[in-house]
């Protein structure tokens, strides 16, 4: 058959108590896994091509987690807050407070000001 692998799973990499959600810088080096239960939820910054685990960056509750486009800020929003992680230093920056809680969080890209007529 054309395109066929024999791929098999790799050895586990161990990302908190229960990984809930994944995502990874656009240059493919670093995936960010949310994870939550067992003590403050976090989010654990894993090198692929070593697929070794790092420092877990305390975040809050029930982290969901969406990249910047340029690969330079991870964002978690928990049920009250948005925390910016720098990716450069894995550190979680100042909380973003929020009105109420959230179900997920997306990242819109865009070229320039909305009424901008040439970009």
């Amino acid at each position: 058959m054309r395109g066929c692998t024999d791929a098999w799973p790799g050895k586990p990499i161990r990302a908190g108590m229960n990984p809930d959600e994944i995502t990874v810088t656009p240059d493919g080096k670093t995936a960010y896994v949310a994870s939550y239960g067992g003590g403050p939820d976090s989010v654990v910054p894993i090198n692929t091509a070593t697929n070794t685990p790092g420092k877990p960056i305390r975040i809050g509750s029930g982290a969901t987690i969406a990249m910047t486009s340029d690969g330079k800020t991870l964002y978690a929003a928990t049920s009250n807050k948005v925390v910016p992680v720098s990716t450069a230093t894995n550190t979680a920056g100042k909380p973003i407070p929020l009105r109420g809680p959230i179900n997920g969080i997306g990242i819109v890209i865009t070229r320039g000001p909305a009424n901008c007529g040439s970009c």
